[in-house]
């Protein structure tokens, strides 16, 4: 339902589509996307930061990072580097998911096989699909699995508004609790 949401899924994606990783060659998204900035097109929309979602330039990449980072690592891709969010993400599983951040956080990613593979996305109405084509895999089934370890309860903060009538109060967001796992 966001306009330049969808909007920066798009662009992001057109980027990636058609892209070539050939054997043994590392993926570096942020090498491949670049700068997320205005000259680049990119457009205003909520991004997630110091675990609060906030308006900022370029939202929505994520999840062009994070769809990439399912279909890599169902496709056998090795992953060479990849962060995940500061707090779950509401269109992939906990745990699934690589946040990127130009030019400090990235997802890397490396061709383990003898044969190149190529990225091809499609985007429509907020929903980015991805699929990795090359040759048939040499299994039957790929299993992702996580296990919590430990949960640790949101904290509240409490801003002083000066422009609020006394004796009121707002909630800007609800917390997260965090989350340590294994996958």
């Amino acid at each position: 339902s966001d306009k330049d949401r969808n909007f920066n899924l798009k662009l992001a994606a057109s980027k990636l589509n058609g892209y070539v990783l050939q054997p043994g060659v590392e993926f570096s998204f942020n090498g491949v996307v670049g700068d997320r900035t205005e000259k680049e097109g990119y457009k205003i929309a909520h991004v997630i930061q110091a675990g609060e979602m906030v308006d900022g330039l370029a939202g929505g990449t994520c999840q062009i990072s994070t769809t990439l980072y399912g279909a890599a690592f169902f496709a056998g891709l090795d992953i060479v580097d990849q962060t995940p969010h500061s707090r779950p993400s509401v269109y992939v599983p906990m745990g699934f998911d690589a946040t990127v951040v130009y030019p400090t956080t990235d997802l890397v990613l490396k061709n383990p096989y003898d044969f190149p593979v190529v990225i091809h996305y499609r985007v429509a109405r907020g929903e980015a699909v991805v699929e990795i084509l090359g040759k048939e895999r040499p299994w039957d089934e790929v299993v992702f699995e996580r296990h919590v370890i430990d949960t640790t309860p949101f904290t509240t903060e409490e801003r002083l508004d000066d422009t609020m009538p006394e004796g009121t109060q707002t909630l800007d967001q609800a917390g997260f609790n965090g989350y340590r796992l294994t996958r």
